[in-house]
């Protein structure tokens, strides 16, 4: 299995990215983050992902990439420089 773990990573990410690639024309397809409720930062799911992304003119930054269980509202404030 440990031999297995490059390829399915490696896919993984591939999956990742293509979920994405639709922000860059449809930047408003995510919903408004939850936890922060700012306009210009909004998520998708993929799988058990929490893909946070923020919206600034015509560009499109990944603000994080974390696992629905973790505590995503301190990770982004974090990554925002709130305290």
């Amino acid at each position: 299995m440990l031999e297995l773990a490059p390829q399915l990573a490696a896919s993984f990410l591939r999956e990742l990215v293509a979920s994405t690639r639709p922000l860059k024309q449809f930047p408003t397809m995510g919903r408004v983050h939850p936890d922060l409720e700012d306009e210009n930062i909004r998520e998708i799911i993929h799988r058990d992902y929490r893909i946070a992304y923020a919206i600034e003119r015509d560009d499109v930054f990944i603000l994080s990439v974390l696992h629905g269980a973790m505590d995503v509202r301190t990770r982004i404030r974090r990554q925002l420089g709130d305290p």
